[in-house]
């Protein structure tokens, strides 16, 4: 028996003595992909940095508990292993298709690793990591990206020294045996066999029990909790929009007409009795001081808060589905009145969903109305494809940047509000029929980058980023005053509706500390809005809602007929006041996941997303 073992080991000695450069090169390729998934971590999102346990001011005790953090998020739902998989698999991949090993290393890591640097520098431009349907914002996001300023945290240092080491070791230790390529039959069946194995492994990603269970409501948890592997496998798999679980057409559209609209039966005189309407969508436009505890120098939206105290005027605060960027959906909520909070994460319904011309929107019930409408946006036609889409909404007349000369720049070269609402002021002439007019505007002098001082003004010295976007805000408050008293001159009814889409991208929650009435999962989504008319409004004061109800309020508040749709929204906002991508309110006062079905207003959720579905997809 003895001798039967030894001739075993023998002969296994002798195979890997006679094979030593594969073992080696097995060993090398092991280790650099290992490298590879190691600095994936280190890029990726995770809130527990590396850098903490080996450098800094913090007591040994503490980087030890920092090492503890980091190497415990690294493990948790197989994130390491998966992504080290996927490594092993693209480098199969590649193996296949080169037969070059070395090479097939070079790819793999250039593809992963520059995944991550992309998606780091992604979330600190816009606050939010890539998601899959980034693709068709591309053109969108080079527009906008000048002047963006990055930090580089020390992991990725760290994580670029490592995979240098990567590099010089696989160079150094990994020597490809020439002379063992064997002849060109058995390289194409050994390239299929690497390349099948490697795509199979890929396709298995998609399988696993764990994307059934995963949530993206916060896509930037997502890949810190999951990795990018699964992150963007759960993507990918949901990309394509799902029928609701009972969804019937014909049921949806009995349900939406038994509520009354009060539109259809009005006569000529009392359409001309309505008032001319300006809706104001500012980019990144909020008050900080709603959600967070800041210590100003001085006050900068003075005559805003003005306007939200007002007696004669609607106001209180919008929950927003983005912050840092998405405008486009957030226009699209309002302007539809469809939430796109049961849509994949990330999508851009602009750019995938909209092909044809949209019946359901605020456009359309205007010009039931026998309104004239336009839409005025300070920046190109081709950001989100508003060129194609505003025409498919209906908008009779249409304006973006290159129809605008005579609007002013700031330092960030985008259109100041100020020329933008001069524009809308000598844009929209007397109709010779006595045509009313809804106009909607999207200002840009409050993006993204917040690299060039404005005005010279101190607002919030201990961060410049924050004081440039308060230096904004007030050409934004300088501006609104011009804007109100131009329409407090107007002769005909006028009402105006002022809102941002979404906050700004500061890390907000590094810098101010959250209030304590404001929940932290709430405070990077709160925007003011306010509804001011030169007649007297149903006014109502600390109104609670989001985007997709903020039509309604509109009609509520001027007294505007509406339709059976909004009837339908006007119910649901009793029921469930605030609803956006995150999270939503009930009346309760209770915050509720979507998934959630033990919530009491699950029933109202589910026929909501069927509504919309319909209006989107089949209508």
């Amino acid at each position: 028996m003895k001798e039967k073992v030894k001739k075993v080991f023998s002969k296994l000695a002798n195979f890997i003595k006679a094979n030593k450069s594969i073992f080696i090169g097995f060993i090398v390729i092991a280790f650099f992909l290992f490298i590879v998934t190691f600095c994936m971590d280190l890029i990726n999102t995770s809130e527990y940095m590396f850098s903490d346990s080996i450098i800094g001011s913090a007591t040994l005790s503490e980087k030890a508990n920092n090492f503890g953090n980091f190497w415990n998020n690294m493990f948790i739902n197989n994130k390491f292993l998966i992504n080290y998989l996927l490594c092993v698999f693209l480098f199969s991949c590649f193996y296949g298709l080169t037969n070059r090993p070395r090479l097939s290393c070079i790819i793999t890591a250039i593809l992963t690793l520059g995944f991550e640097v992309i998606n780091y520098l992604v979330i600190q431009a816009r606050g939010f990591a890539v998601t899959v349907a980034d693709i068709y914002a591309i053109r969108t996001a080079m527009s906008v990206a000048e002047g963006i300023s990055f930090k580089v945290k020390a992991d990725v240092i760290i994580a670029l020294i490592l995979i240098s080491l990567a590099f010089i070791i696989l160079f150094l230790f990994f020597k490809p045996d020439k002379n063992k390529k064997g002849n060109w039959i058995q390289r194409i069946i050994k390239g299929i066999c690497f390349f099948a194995a490697g795509s199979i492994g890929t396709v298995l990603i998609f399988t696993l029990p764990v994307l059934d269970e995963m949530l993206i409501w916060d896509v930037n948890s997502c890949y810190a909790n999951y990795g990018s592997t699964l992150t963007i496998a759960k993507m990918l798999k949901d990309i394509s929009v799902k029928k609701p679980e009972g969804y019937m057409k014909e049921q949806i559209e009995e349900y939406i007409a038994s509520f009354d609209g009060d539109t259809q039966n009005l006569n000529e005189e009392e359409k001309n009795d309505l008032p001319n309407v300006v809706v104001i969508m500012n980019e990144s436009f909020t008050d900080l001081n709603l959600a967070y505890d800041i210590s100003q120098e001085k006050e900068n939206l003075e005559y805003f808060h003005e306007l939200m105290n007002s007696p004669k005027t609607v106001s209180g605060i919008m929950h927003s589905s983005k912050i840092g960027g998405g405008t486009s959906s957030v226009e699209y909520e309002f302007l539809t009145q469809n939430t796109t909070a049961f849509l994949p994460v990330g999508s851009i319904p602009y750019q995938q969903y909209i092909r044809s011309n949209v019946s359901e929107s605020m456009v359309e019930r205007f010009h039931r109305l026998n309104f004239t409408t336009h839409g005025i946006h300070s920046y190109y036609n081709t950001g989100y494809s508003r060129g194609k889409v505003y025409k498919l909404l209906g908008f009779d007349d249409i304006k973006f940047l290159g129809d605008m000369p005579e609007l002013e720049l700031t330092h960030n070269n985008y259109p100041t509000d100020s020329s933008t609402y001069k524009y809308l002021y000598s844009s929209i002439p007397k109709e010779a029929d006595n045509k009313k007019d809804f106009t909607f505007v999207l200002t840009m002098q409050n993006h993204i980058a917040y690299a060039y001082d404005e005005t010279g003004e101190e607002y919030y010295p201990d961060d410049c980023f924050t004081n440039i976007y308060m230096q904004e805000q007030k050409m934004t408050d300088d501006a609104l005053r011009e804007l109100i008293n131009y329409f407090e001159n107007v002769e005909e009814d006028t009402v105006v509706l002022f809102f941002g889409d979404h906050q700004p991208s500061l890390n907000q929650n590094e810098i101010f500390k959250i209030k304590d009435n404001v929940s932290e999962e709430e405070a990077n989504y709160i925007v003011p809005f306010f509804i001011w008319a030169n007649f007297d409004l149903n006014v109502k004061k600390n109104v609670e809602t989001s985007t997709n109800y903020l039509q309604s309020i509109l009609y509520e508040a001027a007294n505007i007929p509406t339709d059976s749709y909004t009837k339908y929204i006007q119910e649901l906002r009793k029921e469930v006041p605030v609803l956006t991508c995150n999270y939503y309110k009930g009346a309760d006062g209770q915050t509720y996941l979507l998934n959630d079905t033990d919530s009491p207003y699950f029933n109202d959720i589910l026929r909501y997303n069927q509504i919309c579905y319909y209006h989107l997809f089949e209508k």
